[in-house]
């Protein structure tokens, strides 16, 4: 049986449009079109060899196998074209305000948990020992840390932690719902430090970029009062290196400061720190352009397959469109600024001659996927934007995770491969 032949058709690009690749594993990529050499380069190479501006897209993307000579390839199923418009920074910070109302759904600040994983907006008001959970990138308590209640959706049992959790710290288990977008960690660990009470010993546990919260909050809780917070050199450090950046970047040490002030007399202490998945380093995917990280999140928590009438869905989309119209750095957005691993902050975070000692214990959760992660083409277009030598997603590889600040005790690595 004789197969139907394909029918191709022309279409012009230009600097106004957007397009949106879909493959066959559900991988979702938004670019603009002078991305295509990124994204196919076996194409352009063989493109220019023809001297024709005529562009054809592979019906599929090639990706390279761990094992060398072997190639394996995704399917492209859809092509989309938009016309796009021009936009610049505040609106994309407009977009990721929005999309951060979906996600928190309007919920904000320190807000107790209940075993059921409800909410109630009480805050911490008296002395004692508090475990305190803070979210990822674009995410909340619920989507970074729901698996820990339940085993499986097909098995909705209390997990063994989850028991335990809520038999040790019973009422003083909180969330800190908080904007991973709009606000620079710094204006995160200072909306923080307004609730706690005093006296407080805090037990916290961080998935991805609440880590950074979390590293800087224990910068400001070191047991020599004299030593809290930032030394003078690293202040100096930040106002040389961001006083022609945006306005919220020069505020940087205004914000270390008034936490400073609002911690001064609360006598608070951190006795346990368990971070997850963080980019205290910082990461690749924030370093070139924020279309990209906004891509892999986009794809990662699985937005890329939601309905169109997920509202979430649509917010997230809308600032993913606006950002590669605009081709903005990841510096637009100062929440995801700090990931950036030349950022100045990141730079202090990680300052090896830091005299803050940092005296609680912390564990380090790290690892990377196998490639059993179903976003294969994924895998790929990163392979193509960034030349890994290793197809891993998010990883930081053992040799090279840096412990933020000087601790008076050597961390606890724990090192996972993790099929996804």
């Amino acid at each position: 049986m004789r197969s139907e032949p394909l029918i191709s058709q022309t279409v012009s690009l230009s600097e106004d449009t957007v397009l949106e690749f879909q493959f066959d594993d559900d991988t979702v990529w938004i670019s603009d079109p002078a991305s295509m050499e990124e994204l196919f380069p076996e194409a352009v190479a063989s493109l220019r060899s023809l001297n024709t501006s005529v562009f054809e897209l592979p019906s599929t993307l090639s990706l390279p196998s761990q094992e060398r000579g072997i190639v394996k390839d995704i399917a492209l199923k859809v092509f989309k074209v938009f016309v796009k418009k021009q936009v610049i920074g505040p609106i994309v910070r407009e977009l990721a305000g929005k999309l951060e109302e979906k996600v928190l759904n309007q919920e904000r600040g320190l807000l107790q948990i209940r075993q059921d994983f409800s909410f109630i907006n009480e805050k911490p008001a008296n002395p004692g020992l508090y475990l305190l959970l803070i979210h990822g990138t674009a995410s909340s308590t619920h989507q970074s840390f729901g698996d820990l209640r339940h085993e499986s959706k097909e098995k909705p049992v209390e997990t063994a932690l989850w028991q335990y959790i809520f038999t040790t710290y019973r009422e003083n288990v909180f969330a800190f719902e908080h904007e991973s977008l709009t606000k620079s960690p710094l204006n995160n660990v200072l909306d923080l430090v307004r609730e706690l009470p005093q006296n407080a010993t805090l037990h916290l546990l961080t998935q991805s970029r609440g880590g950074l919260v979390g590293e800087l909050l224990a910068k400001f809780f070191d047991e020599k009062a004299d030593k809290k917070g930032f030394t003078k050199v690293e202040k100096d450090y930040l106002r040389k290196h961001n006083q022609n950046k945006d306005p919220d970047r020069v505020k940087e040490v205004d914000l270390i400061e008034e936490i400073e002030n609002i911690i001064a007399d609360k006598n608070i202490r951190i006795d346990k720190f368990i971070r997850v998945a963080c980019p205290a380093n910082g990461t690749t995917l924030a370093s070139k352009r924020l279309d990209i990280w906004l891509n892999v999140i986009f794809n990662v928590a699985g937005l890329a397959l939601a309905q169109a009438s997920n509202p979430v869905y649509v917010a997230f989309k809308n600032l993913l469109t606006a950002v590669v119209e605009s081709k903005d750095d990841p510096d637009v957005l100062a929440g995801l600024a700090p990931q950036n691993p030349e950022s100045a902050i990141n730079k202090v975070i990680n300052n090896t001659e830091s005299v803050t000692l940092l005296s609680s214990p912390l564990y380090v959760i790290s690892g990377d996927n196998q490639l059993s992660f179903k976003l294969k083409a994924l895998l790929g277009i990163l392979t193509n934007l960034f030349f890994l030598v290793k197809m891993t997603l998010l990883s930081i590889p053992p040799p090279c995770i840096r412990v933020p600040a000087v601790l008076m005790e050597a961390p606890s690595f724990f090192w996972m491969k993790v099929p996804m």
